[in-house]
């Protein structure tokens, strides 16, 4: 399945690598929050689901297809994926002191009703990756990475592992169960925490960035990296999905980014 998207923009963005940064202190550098609002163009489509072909004693209910996910209401896009993006060589971008009790957080990735959930996950290289399986039958979890080793095989109902995965992904890498194959999610390793995911109504925000010019990566599981944007009726090309802006003391709004997206 291919789709092709296209993007309502306010300004452009910057991006990010290591992890090697040391968290700094809140007075070490000017800060700037980054935001933005991910909404459908057009009229939203209604989420399908399907019948599990495996275990169906136990998913007796139909399990909705978590890859794009519209608000009735407002239009608003769920996870679409925003991160800091560094250029080989760059210099690693200063870490907020707020930052510093998630650094050695635990993450969790949950199989719960024959959906890994969240759909989504964000982890930093600091932070452990904790493995759960909340269903009453077996399940395994693969994910597609090119940098690091998962490990994990068999998950036993109520079973828990713990991961680490100490170097960074260029892009989320796909997750899934060799037993259940419609079983899906996506994994964003990076080793920097300036990165987000956009919320059920199509919100999104990175906190406390270093003050100064950056790329970002803008990236949907059906659309891969989003290499246009439309701003009203002007189409705007984005190379390779990376977009540069300012980011300047204090808040900083993008606006809202119509998604337009073409299923072919």
């Amino acid at each position: 399945m291919r789709f092709s998207i296209a993007i309502v923009l306010l300004t452009s963005l910057a991006f990010l690598t290591p992890s090697k940064a040391a968290v700094e202190t809140t007075d070490a550098k000017t800060w700037g929050n980054l935001s933005g609002t991910f909404r459908y163009d057009g009229e939203p489509p209604v989420q399908e689901s399907f019948r599990a072909d495996k275990d169906q004693g136990v998913f007796k209910d139909p399990i909705p297809k978590p890859w794009l996910i519209v608000d009735r209401e407002n239009k608003g896009i769920a996870n679409v994926v925003v991160w800091l993006y560094l250029a080989p060589k760059q210099e690693p971008p200063a870490i907020h002191a707020s930052y510093k009790d998630q650094a050695t957080e635990e993450v969790v990735t949950e199989t719960r009703g024959g959906t890994i959930i969240p759909h989504i996950t964000l982890l930093w290289t600091s932070q452990k990756l904790v493995i759960k399986n909340s269903d009453p039958v077996g399940h395994n979890r693969s994910m597609d990475l090119f940098r690091n080793t998962l490990g994990c095989d068999l998950l036993v109902p109520d079973a828990v592992y713990s991961r680490q995965l100490t170097k960074q992904e260029s892009w989320p890498a796909r997750m899934g169960c060799s037993i259940h194959p419609w079983e899906s999610g996506y994994t964003l390793v990076r080793d920097n925490p300036y990165m987000a995911k956009s919320d059920p109504e199509g919100r999104l925000v990175i906190k406390n960035l270093p003050a100064g010019k950056h790329t970002f990566v803008l990236w949907h599981e059906l659309a891969g990296f989003i290499h246009e944007a439309k701003r009203g009726e002007k189409v705007e090309k984005i190379p390779k999905g990376r977009l540069t802006v300012e980011i300047k003391a204090g808040d900083n709004d993008l606006g809202e980014f119509l998604i337009a997206p073409k299923i072919k």
